[in-house]
């Protein structure tokens, strides 16, 4: 018809007036004349069906080219769709689905075994639907796609985009594009049309491609999984992307695209990418010099896109999960824990790393929000765990350490630092421009282990930091001989195989006055141990630290290397000018880590005074004082105890016929006839003492002692001391009553007997009838 002449007409000339300004590439021309020149008479905006999106509400896809079945879109060449909530006819900006993937990892099928060089099939994110420069909702010159905006400007409105795939059979491309900030209405004027984009081609000549010698086949269909790393779940303004991992598994093979080269250009997309971006699938093409910005190398430069080698594409099994592959068993501490970062994975209590590996541990499945970092509160405790570096050689650092974190700025909030990979990230080297307190529970590699804390000057009323001692109080294997740590069976800790680290923290977790007293690090293998006391490190150099490990610290894992001259810092000697590369910086594991509050004994520095010696068990000292002191009347009681019964039994015993006993045969009155009777009554007493360093002689001055006493006292009071001390030794009361009456005889007998008036009596205050 007339019409669709006239209305394919106008959008050609204002296209080839774009390239002639250089507005849009080559490229974008062939594409965006493709899509124009799609059969008109098939209904525009068609809904194609329902699609399944795992995660998701029921979805539809709207627009030509294919069909929709299930979980299964099928694409044809020349095919584009958007997804939307609604199958109806017309295009409402209100109904494009908007996916929040902050946080989160979106993963499909792909078969793209039809799809040869000089195609495309794209899967990609657009902020649709496109707004004016008024914050109206925009149509823009596209009517095959209304609202369609890019970060190419193809339909005349510009937007942030994140091409997860743009793909066929030789190569496989993602590339986030950046957008300059828009206006305050939301519309955008320009854009990063080149992104920063990672490809196949650029993993390894036998990455991608058609074959069994690729490690992805695209012959077959295989899965993507793109994950966004980052939170959109903070204040307006504040959300948080930090980078993008995309990776291809096929069966037990997997390749990844690595972005850590991207920097903070993620950070650009943050907000947009928490708004909500609309999903557009599309498969179109051209020929060779067109599309070598895509495949060219591997392709050549006679390729085309036709019918011969644009076969059906299909995309299903769509799905958003979180971005948390699976969460880290840490024992030992309330509610679940998860490890969010890169280059690695984790399976039960297991972290396995990769070199260039970073993770944090997390109280929730949701990315570096910096109020859900799980905070150790350590003091008093033993954190444990259990690590294998066997292939991790001289120059590689693997490292679990605690840090003050999150970060705070001079306002007291969290700040998210240099670091768009690690957010709120700071340490004792402001590593990411941000400094605060750190504990290295373990720097090591297969030859050398070392820990070492890290104090700072004191914080800021908001908790910002401004400088801490950056070499630390260190100690190593190094310094425990050369048989102490390494690779071999000649070595305590033989690194070839996982060994058992625990550190504790010796100190009181006490809200107004925490102290950190003592750092004790114990490496076991096999009934072998090395201990790391730290003894070279001063109690009040851990002390500044109590404050922030009572608050608590995150924990965060990190696996990194350079060359030799850069990392003798750490394993210099032993190791040589060997680099962390290659086959020297294979997989690290960590697993097991557990919180207990079991303790090593704390080393003994022998300089610090009583008090300060056993402040450590949290106990004050007149406690101390108070059990020693009631230690040593109780023992005092029992002497003058055993003393009285002993005297009841040799003076006040009963004859045989019931009458007073005459003592002329006992051993009382022998001794009256050859001495005082306080040097005989001693001897006496002494009976069953009198061995060693219990002689008559000590026991004299003590009869001598209690014969004044009791002169000086009434026989109440008399009576009411041996009561006293025979209910201290648990006798029953007749017992009691008896005992007592029996000694009042044989005080009244010695009165009556010799002349006890004459010795001096107990008259200090230290010595009377209540202390007794």
């Amino acid at each position: 018809p007339f019409w669709c002449t006239f209305r394919c007409g106008r959008a050609l000339v204002r296209i080839i007036s774009l390239q002639s300004t250089r507005l849009i590439p080559a490229a974008m021309l062939i594409r965006v004349i493709l899509l124009a020149l799609t059969p008109v008479f098939a209904r525009a905006g068609a809904c194609a069906g329902e699609i399944a999106i795992g995660g998701m509400e029921a979805l539809f896809v709207k627009g030509d080219g294919g069909r929709a079945s299930g979980g299964n879109l099928t694409l044809h060449h020349n095919s584009g769709f958007s997804v939307v909530k609604s199958c109806q006819e017309e295009w409402d900006p209100n109904d494009f689905t908007l996916f929040r993937l902050l946080g989160r990892t979106l993963s499909f099928t792909v078969d793209l075994s039809g799809v040869s060089c000089a195609c495309n099939v794209a899967l990609y994110l657009v902020q649709a639907p496109a707004k004016n420069s008024m914050g109206e909702f925009s149509a823009g010159t596209c009517n095959w796609s209304p609202y369609y905006c890019d970060a190419n400007g193809v339909c005349g409105q510009w937007c942030p985009e994140v091409d997860i795939m743009e793909a066929n059979n030789r190569v496989f491309s993602s590339t986030p594009h950046k957008c300059h900030h828009p206006t305050s209405v939301g519309h955008y004027q320009s854009c990063d049309r080149t992104g920063c984009g990672r490809n196949t081609v650029k993993a390894g000549a036998l990455a991608y491609g058609p074959g069994r010698q690729y490690a992805i086949n695209s012959q077959f269909p295989f899965e993507v999984l793109t994950t966004f790393h980052g939170s959109g779940e903070n204040a307006p303004g504040f959300a948080t992307f930090t980078g993008m991992t995309t990776k291809l598994r096929q069966g037990s093979r997997e390749i990844a695209l690595d972005f850590s080269a991207c920097g903070d250009y993620f950070s650009y997309l943050a907000d947009a990418m928490a708004e909500g971006m609309a999903m557009r699938i599309t498969y179109w093409g051209g020929d060779a010099s067109a599309m070598s910005w895509l495949d060219q190398l591997p392709c050549g430069a006679n390729s085309q896109c036709t019918a011969s080698n644009s076969g059906e594409a299909t995309i299903s099994n769509i799905k958003v999960t979180s971005a948390c592959l699976s969460e880290l068993d840490v024992k030992g501490i309330p509610g679940n824990s998860f490890a969010t970062g890169f280059n690695g994975n984790t399976s039960g209590d297991r972290l396995v790393l990769e070199h260039n590996s970073g993770y944090s541990i997390m109280e929730t499945c949701e990315d570096w929000n910096p109020n859900h970092f799980r905070l150790f509160q350590l003091l008093g405790k033993t954190l444990s765990f259990t690590v294998d570096l066997s292939q991790v050689g001289c120059a590689c650092n693997i490292a679990l350490y605690l840090i003050h974190g999150p970060a705070r700025d001079w306002s007291g909030n969290p700040s998210q630092g240099a670091c768009p990979k690690s957010p709120f990230y700071c340490d004792a080297n402001r590593v990411c421009g941000q400094w605060c307190p750190e504990v290295d529970v373990m720097e090591a590699n297969n030859h050398v282990f070392q820990t070492t804390p890290h104090r700072c000057d004191e914080p800021s009323t908001t908790g910002r930091y401004s400088n801490c001692d950056r070499r630390g109080c260190q100690q190593s294997t190094r310094s425990l001989g050369d048989n102490a740590y390494g690779p071999g069976p000649q070595y305590t800790i033989d690194t070839r195989q996982p060994f058992a680290v625990q550190t504790t923290f010796h100190g009181r977790m006490l809200s107004k006055a925490p102290r950190f007293t003592g750092l004790t690090t114990r490496l076991q293998q096999a009934g072998h141990e090395l201990v790391i006391h730290h003894s070279s490190c001063s109690k009040a150099y851990l002390q500044t630290m109590a404050n922030a490990m009572a608050e608590g610290m995150s924990m965060r894992i990190t696996y990194w290397g350079d060359d030799a001259k850069t990392m003798s810092w750490l394993d210099q000697p032993p190791c040589g000018g060997t680099s962390c590369a290659r086959s020297n910086a294979g997989r690290a594991v960590i697993s097991a880590i557990r919180v207990s509050n079991g303790l090593v004994e704390e080393p003994k520095t022998g300089n610090d005074d009583w008090s300060e010696q056993h402040a450590s068990t949290g106990m004050p000292w007149w406690v101390f004082a108070f059990v020693w002191v009631s230690a040593f009347q109780t023992c005092l009681l029992c002497g003058l105890g055993a003393l009285t019964i002993h005297l009841y039994r040799q003076i006040a015993r009963p004859s045989g016929d019931g009458r007073p006993h005459t003592y002329q045969n006992s051993a009382l009155a022998s001794f009256t006839r050859h001495g005082s009777l306080a040097t005989q009554l001693a001897s006496v007493a002494a009976g069953p003492f009198a061995s060693g360093n219990f002689a008559s002689d000590n026991f004299a001055s003590a009869a001598t002692n209690f014969g004044a006493f009791a002169s000086q006292t009434s026989q109440d009071a008399a009576s009411y001391a041996a009561e006293r001390t025979v209910s201290a030794l648990q006798l029953s009361q007749d017992a009691a009553s008896y005992a007592a009456e029996r000694t009042l005889t044989a005080l009244q007998f010695l009165r009556t007997g010799s002349n006890l008036s004459m010795v001096p009596v107990w008259g200090s205050t230290r010595f009377g009838l209540s202390n007794v």
